[in-house]
């Protein structure tokens, strides 16, 4: 295959295929989501560039076995990340680029203030696509795991968030998060309404916004979209940060029962590629974070399993619904 030509974006040039072991679909979407361009910068013909793109997708297809147990058809996956894949995050950007050091400085100047020790770096993959699951009841939780994963981090967020001002919502997507539309459907209405009561009134956004989840019907359309973007991500080899409890109930740092958002994340990245998502679950307390061995969801496990594992590494009295009865 012809060297590609210099890329359009400041990032650095890809590896040819044929000078790797194995090319990961990560390193291969900036080819397909990119036009291509020739040696000297200029857009080719649409028949060349046709033709370039066959090129690289044979190349890639030898390349890429092996990275999945099953055949995959790399077209399938290409296809599947151009269609879903956030457009705020398909390219790279100067503020991310910077932003993910800084996050991972603030969490390493926060465990030496707070004398907090991290146990199991080992376990999170330097490359390649995993989930990172933690559970999420102290406002640095997000500093915590730039810390600890040392590799940059696409994070799923409630919608709130991307709905204070213009402004926060432009850094948020810059610095690799994505929205996620909230739901408080696993409360009952009584619970739902004593939730009311614990919501802070200041600022005031937080308590409307509670109010607007409880009122609003479930949107499936959502959960979808939620499933397709993470799946791409780790199709692409990301690495995607999830709290699983969800919105906050202001309960103090015990864990909740949690919503099944990464086994439809992960139902819909084997649907794609044949594999189980890596999932690396993180306990988060006041003088640890410890992090587990890697695991899959088999046959019969579900979040519930993960959120076991979490409980299992957080203190007795922080671990909620997943106390030693369960």
């Amino acid at each position: 295959m012809d060297k590609p030509g210099k890329p359009i974006d400041s990032r650095p040039e890809f590896t040819r295929p044929a000078e790797r072991e194995v090319l990961p679909v990560h390193s291969v979407e900036r080819d397909m989501i990119e036009p291509a361009v020739i040696e000297t910068g200029a857009p080719v013909e649409a028949e060349d560039s046709a033709k370039e793109k066959r090129k690289q997708t044979e190349q890639i297809a030898k390349s890429i076995e092996g990275e999945f147990s099953v055949a995959v058809r790399p077209n399938k996956v290409y296809e599947y990340l151009e269609r879903n894949l956030p457009v705020h995050l398909r390219r790279a950007n100067n503020v991310r680029a910077l932003a993910t050091p800084v996050m991972a400085l603030v969490g390493e100047a926060l465990f030496m203030i707070e004398g907090r020790k991290v146990e199991g770096r080992e376990n999170i993959p330097r490359h390649g696509p995993c989930l990172l699951v933690s559970n999420h009841t102290r406002d640095s939780d997000q500093f915590t795991l730039a810390a600890v994963a040392r590799r940059p981090l696409d994070f799923a967020a409630a919608d709130m968030h991307f709905q204070i001002n213009p402004a926060i919502t432009w850094f948020l997507k810059k610095i690799g998060v994505f929205e996620v539309k909230s739901s408080l459907g696993n409360l009952t209405a009584e619970e739902q309404a004593e939730l009311m009561t614990r919501v802070p009134k200041k600022p005031k956004h937080v308590a409307k916004y509670y109010q607007t989840v409880i009122d609003r019907p479930v949107d499936l359309g959502s959960v979808r979209k939620f499933a397709r973007e993470s799946a791409a991500l780790l199709a692409r080899g990301d690495a995607v940060a999830m709290f699983p409890e969800g919105l906050w109930t202001y309960e103090g740092p015990v864990l909740r029962k949690a919503y099944p958002g990464i086994e439809i994340v992960n139902n819909e990245y084997r649907r794609l590629t044949g594999e189980d998502a890596p999932i690396v679950p993180i306990a988060i307390s006041d003088k640890r974070v410890q992090i587990g061995e890697s695991l899959t969801l088999g046959q019969g496990d579900s979040v519930h399993t993960v959120m076991a594992k979490i409980a299992g590494m957080l203190p007795v009295e922080e671990r909620g619904y997943y106390g030693s009865s369960r």
